[in-house]
């Protein structure tokens, strides 16, 4: 049986926030997002979430062994922006014989380091439009008896 113990065994390093802003009456938001390539589409994902209209947002971003260009682009973004975290693997997690490998060891890294009371997953290929975040919170702050909520991601 995979566990989150999978994770806490891996090899990685975790960069906190540089700089934190949160505001302690709403709910704090985390979104993990695990890159490996394809810069474009990183950099338009990581946007839909810096651009999100909830300020109480923390970027978990996962560098997955990422390809170079990818990698700086992700530590840049992580040096000049408030309340985004790092954690760097120093191998790419995927692997044809356990394709939930990623899931398992990146994806549970995260939740392992995550602020947020809410924490919800973005694939480097998809973007939230600008006021998904706030619109998920509603959603718990106005039902108590929310316990998840799912966006519908818009493929990139």
């Amino acid at each position: 049986m995979k566990s989150i113990d999978e994770a806490k065994r891996s090899n990685y390093r975790y960069l906190p926030p540089k700089n934190e802003l949160y505001s302690p009456d709403l709910p704090i938001v985390t979104i993990i997002i695990d890159c490996y390539y394809k810069l474009n589409l990183v950099k338009q994902s990581i946007q839909s979430i810096l651009k999100q209209n909830y300020q109480n947002t923390e970027l978990l971003l996962i560098d997955n062994g990422a390809e170079k260009l990818v990698s700086d682009y992700i530590c840049q973004i992580y040096e000049k922006n408030k309340n985004i975290a790092l954690i760097r693997f120093k191998e790419n997690q995927f692997s044809w014989e356990d394709t939930q490998k990623v899931v398992v060891i990146c994806w549970n890294a995260g939740l392992l380091h995550a602020k947020g009371q809410i924490v919800g997953h973005l694939s480097y290929d998809d973007m939230f439009s600008h006021d998904c975040i706030s619109r998920m919170v509603r959603l718990f702050i106005e039902n108590e008896n929310c316990i998840t909520a799912g966006p519908l991601p818009v493929s990139i």
